[in-house]
């Protein structure tokens, strides 16, 4: 659906300047020393942005950066090659926290909320979006919504994306999703959790969250992604329906896993793959980021060890 050497724009607008300290064991309660530290951009539009570099893939981000850790995150973007579009606003960017205890095989987030945003921010990026997708072949939209952010702010991408001819995924849930139905994107991906959120109600096995994802499917998306934890992904199209389980691997922080699935769903989709072809890149990368410490950093070598591993099939 995209040559190669196009673009993929991926748009988040709550990046975060992420601090992970890995433990060799926590003790609550306890003067816990890190074995190591590990500190990156991330939030969930970089980490995925950080996984098609690995994967070979050009790639534009757009949000919003501010303040120290802002401009932290702007000086990776530029040593990772990475083609950055985010604008510069007064609100201060977030800086999060990892615990990760390996003995216990734990990941803990610490989430610093975002800040809130001005009006003319998000008008400001409506009006620079056109420019700033020009040329891209997808657009992955993907990550929570600063406090008082317009629900609309994703399906309004997706408008504007849609104008240009630009196929989007939406890794979003609840009435930011709903919203984006109507517009028909090329595939959404709610997570399990997510996706009974955005149904209303509770789902609690394969079938229920293959009903749930017709569903959506029948809303407006072409296609609809759900990921299942430890038991992979299910995708449809509305009419069938494809599970792909999760391969078993050394777990150091499953953090940031989803995001790394979503990057590899549009790398393979950017490389001319149908979805269901795709997913078998999609979970293999969700799966190798899990094997180390960071969001997003991912060994290209642990995903071609890992894909041949993936099994797909038919669930109905």
């Amino acid at each position: 659906m995209n040559p190669h050497n196009r673009p993929i724009f991926c748009l988040g607008p709550t990046p975060a300047w992420q601090r992970a300290m890995i433990f060799d064991t926590l003790t609550l309660d306890q003067v816990n020393r890190a074995a190591f530290v590990v500190e990156a951009a991330s939030g969930k539009s970089i980490n995925a942005a950080r996984v098609l570099r690995t994967l070979g893939c050009a790639v534009r981000v757009g949000g919003f950066l501010g303040g120290p850790a802002g401009r932290c995150i702007a000086e990776q973007l530029t040593e990772l090659a990475i083609d950055n579009r985010c604008l510069n606003v007064a609100a201060a960017t977030r800086t999060c926290v990892s615990v990760i205890d390996r003995a216990a095989s734990t990941a803990t987030e610490l989430v610093e909320e975002s800040s809130p945003l001005d009006d003319s921010d998000y008008t400001r990026l409506y009006d620079e979006l056109p420019q700033s997708l020009r040329g891209c072949g997808i657009a992955l939209l993907t990550g929570s919504l600063p406090p008082g952010a317009p629900v609309d702010f994703y399906a309004r991408c997706t408008a504007i994306a849609h104008e240009q001819g630009i196929a989007c995924v939406i890794d979003a849930h609840g009435q930011p999703l709903r919203q984006c139905l109507p517009l028909k994107p090329f595939l959404v991906k709610p997570n399990q959790s997510e996706l009974a959120e955005t149904v209303g109600r509770s789902l609690s096995d394969q079938q229920s969250v293959a009903e749930a994802m017709k569903q959506l499917a029948a809303a407006g998306p072409k296609w609809v992604l759900t990921t299942l934890g430890a038991e992979g992904a299910l995708l449809t199209d509305g009419a069938s329906t494809w599970h792909a389980a999760a391969p078993r691997v050394p777990l150091v922080s499953a953090i940031g896993s989803g995001d790394s699935l979503a990057a590899g769903l549009c790398a393979a989709l950017a490389a001319g793959q149908s979805p269901p072809q795709a997913l078998a890149q999609a979970i293999a990368c969700g799966a190798a980021n899990a094997m180390r410490a960071g969001a997003g950093f991912l060994s290209g070598q642990d995903v071609r060890v890992l894909l041949p591993q993936i099994r797909i099939g038919l669930l109905d």
